[in-house]
């Protein structure tokens, strides 16, 4: 019995630490623009997928610059067709996906200027 009550402490101690590994960051307001070519792009979504903490989003760009709420966490980003049809047309395909190569890290960094090349 000593040794069940031994091993059972343990595994409280080890396994309990008081940190709930499904608890996600409060959301922080993030900041930012997309252009391309220098140019404001407008009409679209800019899209946040996960890489590795965070959570998904889907952010309307319908000004020069853009403000929302978002989990902290590592995120690369695409952008995919709103109300602007002819604007997303005029994104090149390569930033209709996420790529490993254009990613973003919402924490101590809450503005963001994003370029289409």
């Amino acid at each position: 019995m000593q040794k069940f009550l031994t091993f059972a402490a343990l595994i409280l101690l080890v396994g309990c630490n008081g940190v709930d590994p499904g608890k996600k960051d409060e959301p922080v307001e993030i900041t930012g623009k997309v252009t391309q070519n220098g140019k404001p792009v407008t009409g679209v979504v800019l899209n946040l997928q996960v890489l590795t903490t965070g959570t998904p989003a889907a952010i309307p760009l319908t000004a020069n610059e853009f403000k929302f709420q978002a989990t902290p966490g590592n995120y690369t980003w695409y952008i995919t067709e709103g109300k602007n049809a002819a604007a997303y047309k005029s994104v090149p395909a390569a930033y209709r996906e996420g790529a490993m190569d254009r990613t973003i890290d919402i924490g101590t960094n809450k503005n963001f200027d994003l370029k289409i090349q």
